[in-house]
């Protein structure tokens, strides 16, 4: 019964002998929009892990186009309507949440109105039902109910339960979204949990992906659109509303330094909260006391830190958190195990210099060659001994035997010349 399927939604039938200009536009093309330099029109695959943000953002970017707004918050003051570079292009949204309850639905709603004051009449509707997508009568009433309004933007969350309703593959239901979509002149938006490399990027038009990153409240979108460049876009969104935002540079700079690989092991995340928690900065003695780790592996961890660009040294031999996470650091620490219940040894206060302390960021002072060690002279001694000792051994019969002030030079010996 699958092979029926390839029949809906056809292109119009073309001679084989059609000319090349037949496609040349009156005026110079450009591929429709429905949120510029973001979401073309066609079949977009948003791809991601289990509860990685997919449906928060599908439902704020149809929130956008239903109100017209431009997408993420994006509105520049300086620049109009026209110029925005994420503005949308008003239309009606029709939003399949298959895979959610009522209970979920209210939830997800009042999350996305809250921070937001719209009194005019949404053209926005939100469903979690679907009849069966069979040849003659679901997806025939799907494309009628598209087109009587027109829909500009429907999203289908998620594949897994619309396939429920779908007796063909997952292969076979996207080729048919994909025709539905060109033949409407829409945008659809499928959700599914899955990775980047799925092998379904190629029955799609674009393909998104979003990926979770250290602190839940910011995310990471790659696009990959047919028409457009392919970019990363750095999402921030607080957990109590469904409003996103593109992340600053500040806090990209933060996000990059965190989310490099092997950066943030517990032993690490450990170290940054006692420091984060002290008013001053610490030394690897302190650290190492508090954390009962040895000295030495505790100095090696510290630089490697220092050159993760993680901790800084604002005093010889004394670490503080980099400027550069200072910002997002609180953040993290409050999502990662509880630091604050771990045992943890009292930091010893900070009154001696620490013992061998090399610090390799900073150069160590001078200051030691005004003040001589008290047995610098008995070495001094020492070393005059094991000169002259190198010397008598010495395989040059010749070689003069150093000698210091204090010691008295040899009388030289003449031999006695004996007549012959």
């Amino acid at each position: 019964m699958a092979h029926n399927y390839h029949d809906l939604f056809q292109r119009p039938t073309r001679s084989f002998h059609t000319h090349i200009t037949d496609f040349i536009p009156s005026s110079h093309f450009q591929t429709p929009m429905i949120i510029f330099n973001l979401l073309p029109t066609g079949l977009t695959l948003l791809t991601g892990p289990a509860r990685s943000g997919k449906t928060s953002l599908a439902l704020h970017l149809a929130l956008d186009v239903a109100t017209g707004e431009p997408a993420l918050n994006s509105r520049i003051p300086t620049l109009s309507e026209d110029q925005q570079p994420y503005r949308t292009s008003l239309a009606r949204v029709c939003y399949l949440a298959l895979d959610s309850s009522d209970d979920h639905l209210h939830e997800l709603t009042e999350r996305l109105f809250a921070p937001r004051n719209i009194q005019n009449r949404l053209h926005f509707t939100l469903t979690n039902t679907l009849d069966d997508l069979t040849t003659k009568e679901g997806f025939l009433n799907l494309q009628a109910q598209l087109t009587s309004p027109n829909i500009g933007l429907l999203i289908i969350d998620n594949l897994a339960a619309i396939r429920q309703r779908f007796r063909g593959s997952d292969r076979d239901l996207l080729d048919i979204l994909r025709r539905l979509a060109e033949q409407c002149h829409m945008s659809i938006l499928v959700l599914h949990t899955g990775r980047a490399s799925t092998p379904l990027v190629e029955h799609v038009d674009h393909h998104w992906h979003l990926s979770p990153l250290p602190i839940s409240s910011y995310t990471r979108l790659t696009t990959s659109c047919r028409s457009l460049k392919a970019r990363q876009y750095l999402l921030h969104c607080p957990s109590d509303t469904l409003s996103f935002r593109f992340a600053t540079l500040a806090e990209s700079a933060s996000l990059t330094t965190i989310s490099a690989p092997k950066v943030l092991s517990p032993e690490r995340l450990a170290i940054l909260h006692l420091i984060h928690s002290s008013e001053t900065p610490l030394s690897p003695l302190q650290l190492a006391t508090a954390l009962d780790v040895d000295h030495g592996c505790m100095r090696q961890v510290l630089s490697q830190m220092h050159k993760a660009n993680l901790l800084t040294t604002p005093t010889y031999g004394r670490y503080a958190i980099s400027p550069t996470i200072q910002s997002l650091l609180p953040s993290l620490l409050d999502e990662v195990f509880p630091l604050t219940l771990l045992t943890l040894n009292t930091i010893p206060p900070d009154d001696s210099p620490e013992p061998n302390a090399a610090n390799p960021h900073t150069s160590p002072s001078s200051s030691n060659s005004t003040n001589p060690h008290p047995d610098d002279s008995a070495l001094l001694d020492h070393i005059s001994t094991l000169r002259q000792l190198e010397a008598l051994l010495s395989l040059d019969p010749d070689a003069p035997i150093p000698h210091t002030s204090n010691q008295k030079q040899p009388p030289t010996r003449h031999m006695r010349q004996h007549p012959q």
